[in-house]
């Protein structure tokens, strides 16, 4: 099993610009194309943040959608295909080198098919 999955079944955290009531991550662009980096823990979230550019982590802050909160993280995913990312790449090192990566659209179709599962309970 990819080791994204298990990632995604815990909470999630993202860098996320600092605008109230919009969520807009942070993405990184690559020769494969843009992803969205997300993190299991917030600590590994908060120390890229540290690493960018003093203007850019000036407007930028962490966002966590719980373990359960499998709305919240379709919004973070959702947010991130409008912004043209096609991956999510979980638990990038600094050199961003993921730990493990998914197709965007498959992690937001995982999560959208465990939240629907939930509901039906």
């Amino acid at each position: 099993m990819n080791a994204a999955y298990a990632t995604l079944d815990g909470p999630l955290t993202a860098i996320v610009r600092d605008v109230p009531d919009t969520l807009t991550p942070l993405t990184a662009s690559g020769p494969a194309g843009r992803a969205l980096l997300a993190f299991a823990s917030a600590d590994a979230a908060t120390a890229h943040l540290a690493t960018l550019p003093p203007e850019l982590g000036a407007s930028h802050r962490t966002w966590t959608a719980e373990a359960d909160d499998w709305r919240a993280k379709e919004e973070l995913l959702r947010a991130a295909a409008s912004l043209g990312a096609l991956r999510l790449e979980l638990d990038p090192d600094l050199e961003l080198r993921p730990a493990a990566q998914l197709p965007l659209d498959r992690a937001i179709a995982y999560v959208t098919s465990y939240k629907r599962n939930r509901a039906c309970l």
